[in-house]
């Protein structure tokens, strides 16, 4: 079972919709992926930063290490990359295949 934690940000400045977001790519995952939230018992495969604007307060060494491997979302980039809104879902999904065809597993 592969598992991948879920860490919002606080919320002080959301340009997104940061829950509706999540919401919308957990019915992508397959069934034997765990999604988590809280703090992981060992180290997650993958955590999803979820930050509501570009400041990307999450971005720190100490919960990119919660994980293997993490994907920022933070305002309206993936990974620094601008995304437009509407895209955010389909870009993250494409960077969780990204990291799972290295080698890490398989994602629909």
């Amino acid at each position: 079972m592969r598992s991948v934690g879920i860490k919002y940000c606080g919320g002080c400045n959301p340009q997104i919709e940061r829950s509706e977001i999540v919401d919308r790519l957990t019915r992508l995952f397959p069934e034997d992926w765990l999604l988590e939230r809280g703090e992981p018992a060992d180290r997650w495969d993958i955590v999803i930063l979820v930050c509501g604007c570009p400041v990307a307060c999450l971005d720190r060494p100490e919960t990119r290490g919660l994980a293997r491997n993490y994907i920022l979302i933070s305002g309206s980039m993936v990974d620094f990359r601008p995304v437009p809104k509407e895209r955010l879902v389909a870009v993250t999904v494409q960077r969780l295949q990204e990291l799972v065809s290295c080698g890490k597993g398989e994602f629909p």
